[in-house]
């Protein structure tokens, strides 16, 4: 028995060897066996990344999909079928796709970003369709699908970016969205109770002012629990400046600055958060109520004083940015072909504004006059009742655009600084200083 057991193994091993390629005949068995253990190393690494390739496309698609592709034996036959799938639907579900993105509207009060993720999802599914949908015309999308309490936002971000030059892309009109989305509802989480009662019943009496419409604890006069927190009554009301007086349709909506110089002027002045694209104009808008010279440009500064604290201005429409620093600046004022140098001082620096804010109230009261008449604004010297600049009316706004310079170096201090102004100052000329 043993014997016949030994006779029986041997041509078993004669066998084994016999099924060894050609090519391995010569090698030890330790060395065969090293290459047939690297060889099965190579089909364990290369099933593992299939069966990996595979887990990343099951959890990118529908359940529907998932039960028509998976019982395809190779993830390129997985990748195959999933791409046969979305790029082979008809242009008529396209069209209904982008039906569907045009018609999507946010309801008064929803939540934007649940919106936006909405719209993104739907141009996503449009672009892996091969029918990709614009930036400009996915911008025009999300400005119609808001809802109305938005339009001043977005009216306030088209005519910004208009005057600065900026494209509106999607990113920064989604980013603005949101972040007036936020401050209303952390603004409705503060006000609590006692806001929902003033909006649902204005016949509801203070019994500090005894007037009606709100309650003590939001009435802004003595005694009140928002007491000096309300609209600044201008004191422009009084009297009217230049010969023209003011119109108030260019600068109709005015913010104040909650510090002792207030500071009101145009919500066009929306805070520029969009990086600034290189080359830009200057642009110097002069506003009839603006009480304050406000510039963004820190280079223009011929002195600087930084402001501690810096000074925090509220916009009527709820934004909010701050005044950094203080000095003068230098400008030039057009006057038909030519131009007025001239020095403004106490000038604020708000590097968030989107552009300069000129004060006519303050050039007023350093012995200047303004005319608005006939499509332009007229500054006249009353001392000598010489004409120093005119300004002309357009998109609504009296502005001036320079082309911006090379990088500036506003930012530096001292003996830098200094040099700059020198060779500023010999490039412009003698520059006036009774403007204050």
């Amino acid at each position: 028995m043993a014997t016949a057991t030994a006779e029986s193994t041997v041509p078993e091993e004669t066998a084994a060897d016999s099924t060894r390629p050609s090519a391995y005949a010569s090698l030890s068995d330790e060395d065969y066996l090293a290459k047939v253990e690297a060889m099965e190393a190579k089909v364990d690494d290369y099933k593992q990344k299939e069966y990996a390739t595979r887990q990343q496309i099951y959890g990118m698609i529908t359940d529907a999909l998932l039960l028509k592709v998976k019982a395809l034996p190779l993830a390129a036959d997985v990748w195959a079928a999933v791409a046969k799938e979305h790029e082979g639907k008809s242009e008529m579900y396209v069209t209904s796709l982008r039906a569907h993105l045009l018609g999507t509207k946010c309801a008064e009060g929803a939540d934007v970003r649940k919106h936006f993720n909405t719209l993104i999802r739907i141009r996503e599914e449009l672009a892996t369709m091969g029918s990709p949908y614009p930036n400009n015309e996915f911008s025009a999308t999300l400005f119609q699908s808001l809802p109305e309490s938005y339009s001043t936002l977005l009216t306030t971000l088209s005519t910004t970016a208009r005057m600065t030059g900026h494209l509106l892309s999607p990113e920064y009109i989604i980013f603005a969205v949101s972040k007036e989305y936020d401050r209303r509802h952390l603004s409705q989480l503060s006000n609590g109770d006692s806001a929902l009662a003033v909006r649902t019943d204005p016949n509801v009496e203070c019994f500090n002012c005894k007037r009606k419409g709100h309650v003590k604890a939001n009435c802004w006069r003595k005694g009140g629990g928002k007491e000096g927190q309300g609209p600044h009554q201008r004191s422009s009301k009084k009297g009217k400046k230049g010969k023209g007086g003011n119109n108030n349709s260019n600068s109709a909506n005015a913010a104040q600055a909650k510090a002792d110089n207030e500071c009101a002027f145009t919500t066009l002045a929306l805070e520029a958060t969009q990086p600034d694209a290189a080359g830009r104009n200057r642009i110097e808008v002069y506003d009839s109520s603006a009480t304050r010279h406000i510039s963004p440009y820190r280079d223009t500064f011929v002195s600087y004083t930084e402001l501690n604290p810096p000074i925090p201005i509220n916009t009527a429409d709820g934004h909010s940015f701050s005044a950094i620093g203080e000095g003068s600046v230098h400008i030039k004022v057009p006057n038909g072909e030519s131009s007025t140098d001239i020095t403004l001082h106490r000038v604020l620096h708000a590097p968030e504004i989107a552009f300069a804010l000129m004060s006519i109230r303050r050039t007023n009261e350093a012995g200047y006059s303004a005319v608005f008449e006939k499509g332009e604004c007229r500054l006249f010297r009353r001392a000598t009742q010489t004409t120093i600049g005119r300004i002309l009316l357009k998109n609504g706004l009296y502005q001036v655009q320079h082309q911006d310079v090379a990088a500036a170096v506003g930012a530096r201090k001292g003996p830098e600084l200094r040099l700059m102004n020198l060779e500023l100052h010999r490039r412009m000329g003698h520059i006036s200083q009774q403007v204050s």
